[in-house]
């Protein structure tokens, strides 16, 4: 769609005022393109600086959150790369499907990396895995970010826009019951 209209623009603007026409519109492309590099630099600078899947607030980001926002724009409200989580059963080995052949080997490093992550690959193990989806459907992604008090919030991007989000928060001890007040004799 962008490059059909960029198109068009660029033969409208030859059209109405020749080579001068043309030259202002390329300007003006290449001018909207520095600025989206920007931002986009500025975003991944400032979650570059936190750690992956931290968040200040799961709660005030589960606000914020909208259906179809761009997994960029919840960068930018995070401030943070989300942790990739792991896929809840991987996909079986048959006549159809073949083992991937970078994917890592399962032995007790598994293990350790359950009780680490508990489900979550760092990038480098995210990177390895293979796509599900092929060319026609959209690649459905789950990311999640967490909070100092081990609240989280789990989102699902299908073709880089968010679908669904979820808010976890740790369950409450049972506290004793309260004490009465002190009063002063």
């Amino acid at each position: 769609m962008v490059p059909l209209a960029s198109l068009a623009l660029l033969v409208w603007a030859y059209w109405s005022w020749s080579w001068m026409g043309l030259a202002m519109v390329v300007s003006a492309m290449v001018m909207w393109l520095l600025l989206h590099y920007t931002r986009l630099m500025h975003i991944f600078k400032q979650a570059s600086r936190r750690p992956i899947g931290h968040v200040d607030s799961a709660v005030m980001l589960h606000v914020k959150l909208r259906p179809n926002m761009p997994l960029i724009k919840v960068i930018a409200l995070t401030k943070s790369l989300g942790a990739v989580q792991a896929p809840s059963s991987p996909p079986a080995s048959g006549p159809d499907r073949t083992p991937h052949p970078t994917s890592p080997p399962t032995s007790a490093s598994s293990s350790a990396q359950a009780s680490l992550g508990e489900g979550l690959l760092t990038p480098a193990q995210a990177s390895v895995q293979p796509l599900r989806a092929v060319s026609t459907a959209a690649v459905q992604e789950v990311f999640v970010w967490r909070d100092a008090q081990d609240s989280f919030v789990r989102c699902e991007f299908e073709g880089g826009r968010l679908k669904a989000w979820a808010l976890t928060r740790p369950a409450q001890e049972a506290s004793a019951p309260p004490e009465p007040p002190l009063t002063p004799n």
